[in-house]
Parts: structure tokens; sequence; C-alpha cells
């Protein structure tokens, strides 16, 4: 969850550079349930909903929705 909250920021930060379509819909699976950068604030909460993001399959059906399916 750290680590899928943390590769979302530097896309972010990397605007107007456009990533790859498997990673732009990773990117905005995550942006629905969680907020970009902004102000200091407590993470926990947010890393609690990259996590159910992580345990309910939901990247798969993101990925399967733009073309990449994994074997």
């Amino acid at each position: 969850a750290v680590e899928y909250t943390c590769a979302a920021r530097a896309i972010d930060f990397r605007h107007p550079l456009k990533p790859s379509p498997a990673t732009a819909a990773l990117h905005s699976l995550l942006r629905e349930e969680v907020d970009g950068p902004g102000p200091d604030r407590y993470l926990s909460p947010e890393l609690q909903k990259a996590e159910t993001i992580l345990r309910f399959d939901a990247m798969t059906q993101a990925l399967h929705d733009v073309g990449v399916h994994l074997v």
C-alpha cells in the first residue's frame, strides 16, 4: 500500500508527462479513493484504502479494462 501510494504520488509530480495506459489505469483507480498531493495529513486512512484496492483484485480488473491480461 505504501509503495502503491508513493508511486502514484511520483506520477502526480511528473505531470504533464503521461504514464502508459496500464499505469494510468492503476493510478486512476487509486485516485478514486485516495487524494493526490496536498497539505500535510495523517496517511493511515489513505493507506488502508490503498490496501483494500490491493486485496480485492480491483487492480486486475482495471488492467483488464485497458486491454492488459495477466497470465
